[in-house]
């Protein structure tokens, strides 16, 4: 078996809103497709907070981009 083989294949991803206790914006989960079981599992994330400005930038837009770009990938390196 190839380590690419056994690589996770991208699925999707899922944002969810972060409370506004924690500094409010996004909380992207990866998730891919565990090679072994078939399972879907997540394997990577992130925090993609509320700016000090709305000027200084749209989190949720950061975090689809992020979540596009993860899914553009042939493999999780």
């Amino acid at each position: 078996m190839s380590d690419l083989a056994a690589t996770p294949r991208p699925l999707r991803y899922d944002l969810e809103p972060r409370p506004a206790a924690l500094g409010g914006g996004w909380r992207l989960h990866l998730i891919a497709e565990d090679p072994e079981t078939g399972a879907e599992v997540e394997v990577a994330g992130g925090v993609f907070p509320l700016p000090a400005e709305p000027e200084d930038g749209d989190p949720q837009s950061e975090a689809v981009e992020t979540g596009e770009a993860w899914l553009a990938q042939e493999v999780i390196l």
